[in-house]
């Protein structure tokens, strides 16, 4: 990264989308090369698509349309399919590093021209950079093509407050990466494992581990993704905004993964709530199973993921036809209205908690399994915890093999990320901390990079969403 930075800040202006372009091929075909190969063929299939459809006759432009994403959605539907059946352990197989990703890049731009919301790029390589950009491949965001062609068609370049604030993203997503999701995926793993030494209160804080340590690993990412585009002077959407502090599961996914939320409303959930309109709420609710659904299986086409999708459906369905009813208790109940705030986003991550145990469990034995652990051990729990004497029993003798100082180190770290959080979502707080003397900053980062170093878990190098 810092010879490609190097030569890209020297470059004259001409060369600089040429060479983001050739980094980001080079940076692809790390993964594989015939893949490279199939995602420019996309790229340039949608870019000449986009341009007939601006210029054919309105008669053409929706079989032009609809040719554009019926090949994008075969390619697509086939590797899910082939990872599924490797799943099942027959087949090898390695999927397209982002094709999920930059399929619904290609899909949105296509459609955003056929309705006249965004006009028809005619620089291939603007264009081919929309598409292959390096940080966004992997795990998103998934950016609409407006803001991003707008950017690298004027000025490309850097400059040092959006290098700093690069710089700053690129420190908090390797720590969220490795200082708390990497610690906590090394004892869920022993978890799913059946380890002897995770029951106990082990086994009951590991299933809480879960959740947390999927939002650590792909906000993770995603703050390095935009990081790094930041040093190229692209700037990204965000995909958080503090998901587990949701009143409700509505609004857990317009904090969730914004962009594929968003992606999915725009172009999946509005066409078919306008279609089912006038079904009343059975057309509300279906389109809302089909949407949720079709998040399941944008994850995987494997039992898992379908009931994910399945599970949401019905939290959903169930959150915005209640919804009425429960505002009208609460008016008539005002002194209740309060405790809302706070139920609200322990029932909300509870839920999202159960659903989210689907990210580890490959089969119904691993789902029932976690479920039964919590259980008997929240009974243990409950049945020890009077005393300090059955709380020493708790944390030494009944499997916890977490010791007081690795518990700490993990409460600690977890109090760091949710603090990076509300820095990051506050701009109270934001603009407190940046009036804050030099020397409080650089010690802010120093301290992180200091931890990064020490308590940092490197033996993982995968991430959870860049699979999808």
């Amino acid at each position: 990264m810092i010879v490609v930075l190097v030569t890209y800040e020297i470059l004259p202006q001409r060369f600089k989308k040429v060479f983001l372009l050739f980094t980001s091929c080079a940076f692809y075909a790390t993964n594989s090369v015939p893949y490279l190969f199939l995602l420019l063929f996309s790229s340039l299939l949608f870019y000449r698509l986009a341009i007939q459809i601006e210029i054919s006759e309105s008669s053409h432009k929706p079989i032009l349309l609809w040719l554009g994403i019926l090949v994008q959605l075969i390619i697509l539907i086939s590797f899910k399919f082939i990872s599924a059946l490797q799943n099942k352990k027959t087949i090898d197989f390695l999927i397209p590093l982002g094709i999920s990703y930059y399929s619904f890049k290609l899909i949105s731009y296509l459609t955003d021209v056929y309705l006249g919301k965004a006009p028809a790029e005619r620089d291939p390589v603007a264009f081919t950079n929309y598409v292959t950009f390096f940080p966004q491949i992997v795990s998103g965001p998934i950016q609409k093509s407006a803001p991003f062609l707008l950017q690298i068609t004027n000025s490309l370049g850097t400059n040092p407050e959006m290098v700093s604030s690069g710089l700053r993203l690129i420190l908090c997503g390797l720590f969220k990466k490795l200082v708390v999701a990497d610690v906590l995926s090394f004892h869920i793993e022993h978890f799913m494992g059946r380890s002897p030494s995770h029951v106990g209160l082990a086994g009951f804080l590991s299933t809480y581990f879960i959740p947390i340590q999927v939002y650590a690993d792909f906000s993770g990412i995603t703050d390095i993704a935009i990081g790094l585009g930041k040093l190229f002077g692209i700037e990204s959407p965000g995909n958080f905004a503090m998901p587990f502090y949701a009143p409700n599961i509505q609004e857990f996914w317009r904090r969730w993964h914004m962009t594929l939320t968003s992606w999915i409303r725009e172009y999946v959930f509005m066409p078919l709530s306008i279609s089912f309109r006038n079904w009343g709420t059975f057309g509300l609710v279906l389109s809302i199973s089909v949407t949720m659904m079709l998040v399941g299986i944008w994850h995987g086409f494997t039992l898992n993921w379908i009931a994910f999708g399945l599970m949401h459906a019905l939290y959903f369905t169930v959150s915005v036809v209640t919804l009425p009813m429960r505002n009208k208790f609460f008016s008539k109940h005002s002194f209740l209205d309060s405790t809302r705030g706070i139920a609200g986003p322990v029932i909300t991550f509870h839920l999202v908690l159960l659903s989210f145990t689907l990210f580890k469990a490959a089969t119904w034995n691993d789902f029932t399994y976690i479920l039964t652990n919590f259980k008997e051990q929240s009974m243990m729990i409950y049945k020890h915890i009077r005393s300090l004497e059955s709380l020493k029993y708790l944390i030494f003798e009944s499997g916890f093999n977490i010791n007081p100082r690795e518990l700490f180190r993990i409460t600690f770290s977890v109090g760091i990320m949710e603090g990076i959080h509300f820095l990051q979502n506050n701009s109270r707080l934001r603009s407190l901390f940046f009036s804050s003397p030099a020397r409080f900053r650089w010690f802010s980062y120093v301290f992180i990079l200091i931890a990064i170093i020490l308590f940092g878990n490197y033996g993982n190098l995968r991430f959870i969403y860049a699979i999808f």
